[in-house]
């Protein structure tokens, strides 16, 4: 996944890409390594986060990396970058005017600083907006740091917070902000949506002062099933629906609406017939719809002159404006908007798919030519599109060469990107359009699928005995599917290149136990370590460590998080 485009009021980020006449042209940033995961956009600050845990400040002339921890998950809001580390902790740099950095003073820092609050916590997500930063922790609570005179943190004050405090609300699945909302939607553990924050231009959806209590909406309630995302901007608020329809309520600035009219709109421009909306994605008084045909229409405030745009056309929010000066845009995945009109192109891929690229490039286990790449890999390429390899050699035989190729593409990439490319085809699978991250499900069933297991890795009964007669030694057998090891495991990849393709065993040299080991393969497919109540955690722990080095698990930074979290489970 790369950065492949951006542009805006970030003067820092806009010198790192080529501006030719009025158009933006797609390029790439350089000095990035490894592949990236997030960015966060603010009016000062920006923050690429890789998949390898790294993070990096967008400054001219290239990239600075940061010397911090491996980091997991990023947010940034108005001029402050909060972050998960792979250990469990929360760093915060940037502004810090309303103590929104949490660290007890108003101190501003250029680089990530540790929260010592949350050390002892064990955190989910991290989140920002506006002035605010928040964090949710696996129970449910919600933290909240920074402005509060709105009640922007459902906390009975309305003094800033320099220090973390808890917020008045509980089971707390996750929340929306907007880099420039002060007001945000909590999605509970049961289902149900609240907001809270400010409500002056009626971003709830009724007309309500702001209030220390949270607000229950009847309309993001009433239809909890048919929602994709909720965005939100200073003074408007947008849901994307399933169907591919757009809600918005409150009055975004400049933008020809009148009044404050109360209840969500459905913006008729937006619908599941001739103009479905993919995704959307708000900044500070806009937000940005980008349909399933790679077209891109914002409303609210045109805070720069970075867009060109067609004449200016209505719709229930008041005036909207196709993007024209963006030359040919592929539909990207993602898009990162900043508080000012900053936005990034990501051809995203799933983390686990990382490691699938590298199996899809590998010369020693594909071919040059394209159907024989799917044959390779049999088990692993009929689950994701569904069928047997008979049967699509059957469907792809009248198909262009060039349409196979970017089929096989996302077969590996889980590059949703692709989606526009394969629009023609994806019926053929009976995929559904627009393309998903499917690869993480796909490999799960993969792992329940024992009949198409094609390898065993053999491992000792007595492990840790100090008999070494190897006749008399009994092995039990793991079940694994070879592309998986050869995807996942550097050791495996070597291993498979000095032996027989016809052989479909190999004996486990780790020395770790089998209770270990099949937590281990288990993680290679679903991206998670799940332990039974049958299973030591100390040891398991101990022994799975030992065995990501010795196979050379290629996502270690992933792991090591997941290992994080079993040992506060189990206070190891």
């Amino acid at each position: 996944m790369s950065i492949e485009f951006g542009f805006g009021t970030n003067s820092e980020c806009l010198k790192l890409f080529d501006k030719k006449s009025n158009t933006y042209e797609i390029s790439k940033i350089k000095g990035i390594e490894g592949t990236v995961k997030q960015v966060a956009i603010t009016t000062t600050v920006a923050a690429v986060l890789t998949h390898q845990g790294e993070v990096y400040n967008l400054k001219a002339p290239k990239p600075v990396k940061f010397d911090c921890p491996p980091m997991t998950m990023m947010s940034g809001a108005w001029k402050t970058i909060i972050l998960l580390s792979s250990d469990n902790n929360i760093y915060t740099y940037g502004d810090n005017s309303y103590g929104q950095l949490g660290q007890g003073t108003k101190k501003v820092y250029g680089c990530p600083q540790i929260v010592p609050y949350f050390t002892k916590i064990e955190c989910k997500a991290v989140y920002s907006a506006y002035f605010n930063c928040f964090v949710t922790d696996i129970e449910g609570n919600l933290y909240g740091m920074g402005l509060n005179n709105s009640y922007d943190l459902i906390y009975d004050q309305t003094s800033d917070q320099s220090l973390p405090v808890v917020c008045d609300i509980k089971n707390v699945e996750r929340i929306y902000t907007g880099s420039g909302a002060r007001h945000a939607v909590a999605k509970l553990k049961d289902g149900k949506y609240y907001f809270f924050g400010q409500s002056s231009s009626s971003q709830f959806g009724v007309k309500r002062s702001n209030s220390k209590t949270p607000f229950f909406s009847p309309f993001l309630n009433d239809h909890a099933d048919e929602i994709k995302d909720i965005t939100m901007s200073y003074d408007h608020t947008s849901v994307l629906f399933k169907n591919g329809c757009v809600y918005s309520a409150g009055t975004p600035r400049d933008s020809g609406a009148t009044g404050t009219d109360n209840g969500f709109k459905k913006l008729s421009f937006f619908n599941s017939e001739t103009n479905r909306a993919h995704a959307i994605y708000a900044g500070y008084h806009y937000t940005v719809v980008l349909t399933d045909e790679g077209n891109l229409y914002q409303f609210g405030s045109q805070v720069t002159s970075s867009f060109e745009v067609e004449p200016k056309m209505k719709n229930e929010m008041g005036d909207y404006k196709k993007i024209t000066n963006i030359g040919e845009l592929p539909l990207p995945s993602r898009i990162y908007c900043g508080y000012n009109f900053s936005l990034f192109f990501i051809n995203e891929v799933s983390e686990i798919s990382e490691s699938f690229l590298e199996l899809y490039k590998s010369g020693k286990f594909t071919n040059t030519k394209l159907m024989e790449r799917f044959n390779v890999h049999k088990h692993f390429v009929e689950k994701r599109l569904g069928c047997t390899i008979e049967e699509i050699n059957q469907k792809l035989a009248s198909v262009e060469y060039d349409k196979i190729e970017i089929l096989i593409d996302w077969v590996y990439s889980d590059n949703t990107a692709l989606s526009f490319k394969l629009k023609d085809i994806l019926p053929i699978f009976n995929i559904q359009f627009p393309i998903k991250n499917t690869l993480q499900n796909d490999l799960v069933k993969l792992f329940k699928d024992e009949d198409s297991k094609d390898f065993s890795i053999l491992v000792k009964d007595d492990v840790g005995s100090e008999e070494d007669d190897e006749e008399d030694e009994s092995y039990e057998e793991i079940p694994v599917h070879k592309s998986i090891l050869v995807a996942r495991s550097g050791l495996f990849r070597e291993m498979f290149e000095n032996i027989s393709s016809s052989d479909n065993k190999v004996k486990d040299y780790s020395g770790k136990t089998i209770d270990s080991l099949e937590v281990f393969i288990e993680f290679l497919y679903k991206n998670t370590i799940e332990l039974s109540a049958d299973h030591d955690p100390q040891l398991v722990v101990e022994e799975l460590e030992d065995a990501a080095e010795f196979y050379q698990l290629n996502d270690h930074i992933h792991f090591q998080s997941q290992l994080n979290k079993i040992k506060k489970t189990f206070n190891l």
